[in-house]
């Protein structure tokens, strides 16, 4: 059980990871569409 819950604890980290890279590319895009829109 310990080794099954160690390996839902890093799949849910890299998730979380992969989430707010994502977070961060979409706001960047966001950024650059403001700043051409100037």
């Amino acid at each position: 059980k310990l080794n099954l819950a160690h390996q839902m604890g890093r799949v849910s980290e890299s998730l979380y990871i992969n989430i707010l890279n994502r977070l961060v590319n979409i706001e960047e895009l966001m950024l650059a569409g403001v700043n051409n829109a100037d």
